[in-house]
């Protein structure tokens, strides 16, 4: 005899199945099982996920499976298999599993042969109408789909809500109902039963009176039975007897009698309703809802038993956590928090797990703060129980795993000459790497422009959606290159044609460099201005001095190297050099009036015009003061008039005189007082050695000591205590030395003369008498 359930999700097709199992003990067989294990074992074995989808991979794995009938739990290959089949990763995939002919065919085969040997309760989708279309009694099961979304709202996937859940629900039915094989239909004899309005407790009394009526009018060989309704009514008390065996902290699934505005009524078949907090729920459920709960205690201090479904969620996740572990399946969890050596992840139904910093991203995570609040898929590395779970996960290898796929995937689309789309991702000295969609891609620096590129950073920024070119794929080394330059035409090759040495060009600084400035005078083509080409007459220490990136300029095309793809332009070239005209402009020997521009102890830096400066030198300040350090005779900003004494255009150096602008006072002064003649002049120094006197022409000669008196006379050092300061004296011209600017003087032989003179005067003038006396001449 076969019982077959059908109808769509969420129905309570397996809850009456089980019961009717129970109560006619019969075997159960709930067909969606043997679909989610080939979907698990597809998992397990990696051939699924995959695009396309590996349809015959997983006809070649269910077709070499072999199953062992068991009511509690699937046998395959010797395994048993129970918990393990309702992860969220198999519900993820186990619908496009049952959606492929040929293994739904091998299936039916095997549920059918199943039915040869034993009496059977079989649900699922279209058991009545593919599986079983000749079954003793078919039952279709049907609700409204908003009921049915309730009572799959507790199972939903992390993100969904009950509106999500709904439109699934409708989505599901539409596809289901309009297949071209298997579609979910009534059938001509299947007994519809519509559980919409019932609890699960009369859905199953229902049914039990179709089959209890179907086996009294075809005394079908149903196990012996009781045939009286008192016998009837027994076998449904004994069912419900069992339920007064829990066990305090069992799971039981439960009903939802009521729901107020902060608590729900749940049903679990004992002498008293549970209550739970309306808050343990995401969404309000609906009457009918069938939920898991667990028995906390079976009496509370007010006589009504505790329930939590807080702990049946947490109780239902522990089992799917540990099947991911043994298993090696995927865990969803969120990223919460930071902490010392990587990151605490919330993985839901309270259970909190470690990620390690290195184990966290596919790549160095360089701002741990970046993954916060993200969700993502993680592996289960290590489980201990102790007074809670110790969980440490590893989501690097679940992103490599992706990453070598997506990868594999790109070598077989993908050739050398494809354009591609990336995102620049992070730099290196030598380049940038994009990111292809999981895995990375280098866009080498030689790669980004047909021109210079000093630094990635300045050509690309991170996060850049650009498209490029692949021009090189190693399928061993599994490296993939990438260019932007190669999108376009090869600027160089065309250069000869539109230029030649000694072209002036414009172009567009780039960038500077401390020895000059890259100048772009087309798309794809820079040159370098170095710093010496920069200006005729400034001396430049770096180029910001005198240009920006983004300033138009003028250049001279100097020189090229094609194969190394560089140019060399000048600046200064592209206008006239100021030196070729300074020989013209002030010619050696003109006097100019100009502002310092500069002192140094050594001389003076004279302006002659914008960018030509002349030197005046420390020894061409005075003709007659012997200057040591020439800011104490010019200042700068200072006007001074000077004469150009010579040039050096080659060298660029032109020599200026201030002194030289008057006649050399010294040259005058030896021509108009030769040796013996006398001179007047003032005191204005005393020294140890001697008196100095400042004559004409500001020219300060020395009377040495022993040239004061005749020292028979008297003392020269009594002398010139008899001198002062500002004193004029007449005295005798001994040398005037030009060459070493070197006046001596003599008071003595001055006075000498004087006295020779005297002499002869007085004799002349006594010749007119006939004697005379030596005394009066020596008073005299």
């Amino acid at each position: 005899m076969v019982i077959a359930i059908d109808g769509p999700a969420g129905v309570g097709k397996s809850s009456l199945a089980r019961y009717l199992a129970e109560k006619w003990k019969i075997y159960y067989l709930n067909t969606g099982r043997y679909y989610r294990t080939v979907t698990f074992l597809g998992l397990e074995q990696g051939i699924i996920p995959a695009d396309p989808f590996p349809v015959n991979e997983l006809l070649t794995l269910v077709q070499g499976i072999e199953w062992e009938f068991d009511e509690s739990e699937i046998i395959a290959n010797g395994r048993g298999l129970s918990r393990e089949l309702h992860s969220s990763v198999v519900d993820r995939w186990v619908a496009l599993v049952s959606e492929i002919p040929a293994l739904r065919d091998n299936l039916n085969r095997y549920f059918r042969s199943l039915s040869s040997s034993h009496d059977l309760v079989c649900e699922g989708r279209d058991v009545t109408s593919v599986v079983f279309p000749n079954a003793e009694i078919r039952i279709f099961l049907d609700a409204n789909p908003e009921i049915r979304a309730q009572r799959r709202f507790q199972e939903r996937p992390e993100g969904q809500n009950y509106q999500t859940i709904l439109e699934s629900i409708q989505s599901r039915d539409e596809i289901d109902r309009t297949k071209p094989e298997g579609a979910l239909v009534i059938t001509s004899g299947c007994i519809l039963v519509d559980s919409s309005s019932l609890t699960i407790r009369a859905v199953c009394e229902k049914v039990d009176s179709i089959v209890l009526e179907y086996r009294q009018q075809s005394r079908s060989p149903v196990p012996a039975m009781a045939e009286t309704d008192n016998n009837q009514t027994i076998l449904q008390e004994e069912y419900l007897k069992n339920l007064e065996n829990l066990q305090e902290g069992s799971l039981v699934e439960g009903t939802v009698i009521s729901v107020s505005s902060d608590s729900v009524s749940v049903g679990i078949g004992y002498k008293s309703d549970g209550i739970l907090p309306l808050s343990e729920f995401l969404i309000a459920p609906q009457v009918g809802d069938r939920i898991k709960v667990v028995l906390v205690r079976k009496e509370s201090s007010k006589g009504n038993i505790e329930i939590s479904k807080e702990k049946a969620d947490a109780l239902s996740f522990r089992d799917e956590l540990k099947n991911a572990f043994e298993s090696k399946l995927p865990l969803t969890g969120k990223f919460t928090k930071v902490v010392k050596g990587g990151y605490e992840v919330d993985l839901g139904y309270g259970y909190l797990a470690f990620v390690p910093l290195s184990k966290a991203d596919s790549s160095r995570v360089e701002v741990p703060e970046e993954l916060l609040g993200k969700s993502g898929s993680f592996l289960v590395e290590k489980l201990v129980w102790e007074k809670k779970a110790n969980i440490v996960l590893n989501r690097r290898d679940l992103l490599l795993q992706e990453t070598d796929k997506k990868r594999e995937e790109f070598f077989a689309k993908h050739k050398e000459g494809d354009v591609v789309e990336g995102e620049v991702k992070t730099f290196t000295s030598f380049g940038a790497f994009v990111d292809l969609g999981g895995f990375d891609g280098l866009l080498h620096v030689n790669d980004m422009s047909w021109g210079h590129v000093a630094r990635p950073k300045d050509f690309v920024n991170k996060g850049d959606k650009i498209r490029l070119k692949v021009v090189k794929l190693d399928a061993q080394e599994r490296k993939i290159n990438l260019s932007l330059k190669a999108l376009g035409d090869n600027p160089w090759t065309a250069f000869e044609k539109k230029y030649k040495i000694g072209d002036l060009v414009s172009g567009k600084v780039t960038k500077l460099a401390d020895f000059g400035a890259f100048v772009e005078i087309e798309e794809g083509i820079e040159g370098l201005v170095h710093i010496s080409e920069m200006s005729w007459v400034k001396r430049i220490s770096h180029p910001k001095e005198l240009l920006k990136p983004g300033d138009m300029v003028q250049t001279k095309i100097l020189g090229y190297d094609l194969t190394q793809t560089r140019i060399s332009l000048g600046l200064k070239q592209a206008g006239a050099n100021p030196w070729e005209e300074v020989a013209l402009k002030f010619p050696v020997g003109s006097i100019i009036a100009a502002p310092v521009k500069k002192v140094t102890p050594a001389g003076a830096f004279v302006t002659l015009e914008d960018g030509v400066d002349g030197f005046l030198h420390v020894d061409d300040l005075s003709w007659t003061k012997r200057v040591k350090n020439a800011t104490s005779e010019v200042k700068d900003g200072q006007m001074v008039e000077v004469k150009v004494l010579e040039i050096d255009i080659e060298a660029k150096r032109i020599r200026l005189g201030m002194k030289q602008v008057n006649d050399d006072p010294w040259e005058s002064l030896r021509k108009s007082h030769p040796r013996g003649s006398f001179i007047e002049g003032t005191i204005v120094s005393k020294t140890d050695f001697g008196v100095f006197l400042r004559v004409a022409g500001s020219i300060e000669g020395l009377i040495a000591k022993s040239n004061l008196c005749d020292s028979r006379d008297q003392s020269p050092d009594d002398f010139m205590k008899s001198l002062n300061i500002g004193d004029k004296l007449k005295v005798s011209v001994l040398e005037v030395a030009t060459d070493k600017q070197k006046l001596s003087l003599s008071l003595k032989d001055f006075v000498r003369q004087q006295q020779r003179e005297e002499m002869s005067r007085y004799i002349s003038h006594e010749e007119d008498h006939s004697s005379f006396r030596l005394g009066d001449l020596l008073k005299k």
